[in-house]
């Protein structure tokens, strides 16, 4: 039987997170999904953790060699049948009813080709941080394009046919989700969920040379695309502000100001809290599950 949603997940020396992550899909409420899995040339445990789960909904492939996350992730959508697609990562817990949500907003809007969620951020340890809520409507989600198209990459569902039409560039190995939405903008509708589904892992630590690489990435990826678009000038604000931005983090962090990861995020009220730190706290790998 053809699921409802395949749900693509690209793994890559992910053995410590990669159960509970796994686990979070396979126990979502609606059942109606298949798990496309590919291991793209893992060194540590990654495949003994993946092969661990016996539900047939889980479909594992190993790549030949590294092929790089959108490649991956290119190779999963050729692989899907389902009339629904949803992204998600080795690092993260879903929320168990976050695939009923997402496609219950699909079916009811058929003008969306993509939809997202707030998120609840954690740290490696579970330690829930705060959240970050994301504009609702396609239109102030584009409105600044050469800055951030806010669709956090691992909350997206969406209609097989928008994930077929726009692929992601196997050449863009940062922040490719950013480049696929700005290409695609003008010719979708997109939305997130004010409820966070989904519990995103982040380092509390900024490391400067990494963070800047991505940073570096990104900004000649604005200015490309807004070269092409015929709008330099934004293009150059837009790449110069992911620059400052990314000297901003680095010199609060420097700092040693103990408030640098909580500018970061967004308060939670109580029972969110709560609701969540139940969620990550039942999060356990128990594989061999059928």
């Amino acid at each position: 039987m053809i699921p409802e949603c395949d749900v693509i997940l690209s793994v890559r020396n992910a053995e410590s997170t990669l159960g509970v992550a796994v686990e979070s899909i396979l126990s979502q409420t609606h059942r109606n999904l298949r798990l496309i899995a590919i291991d793209d040339g893992s060194s540590d445990r990654s495949p003994e953790v993946l092969r661990s789960f016996k539900d047939p909904r889980l479909l594992i492939l190993t790549n030949s060699s590294a092929m790089g996350l959108p490649s991956s992730l290119n190779r999963a959508i050729d692989l899907a049948t389902a009339p629904y697609i949803a992204r998600m990562d080795a690092d993260d817990i879903s929320h168990p009813s976050r695939l009923a949500t997402q496609l219950e907003a699909l079916k009811r809007r058929e003008e969306l080709d993509l939809v997202g969620s707030s998120v609840v951020c954690m740290d490696f340890q579970g330690r829930i941080l705060g959240q970050r809520i994301y504009p609702a409507e396609h239109s102030d989600i584009t409105r600044r394009p050469y800055r951030s198209i806010p669709i956090a990459h691992p909350t997206w569902c969406g209609r097989r046919e928008w994930f077929m039409k726009h692929p992601y560039d196997p050449n863009c190995l940062k922040s490719q989700d950013q480049a696929l939405l700005r290409s695609a903008r003008r010719e979708s509708r997109f939305a997130n969920l004010e409820q966070p589904l989904l519990a995103y892992r982040e380092s509390t630590a900024v490391r400067p040379l990494a963070t800047l690489q991505s940073r570096r990435f990104l900004a000649r990826d604005i200015l490309r695309s807004a070269i092409s678009e015929g709008r330099p000038v934004a293009g150059f604000l837009g790449a110069a502000g992911t620059l400052s931005r990314w000297a901003m983090d680095v010199l609060v962090w420097a700092s040693g100001n103990p408030r640098f990861a909580a500018h970061r995020f967004q308060p939670m009220g109580a029972e969110l809290h709560n609701e969540w730190r139940s969620i990550i706290a039942n999060s356990h790998f128990t594989a061999s599950r059928g």
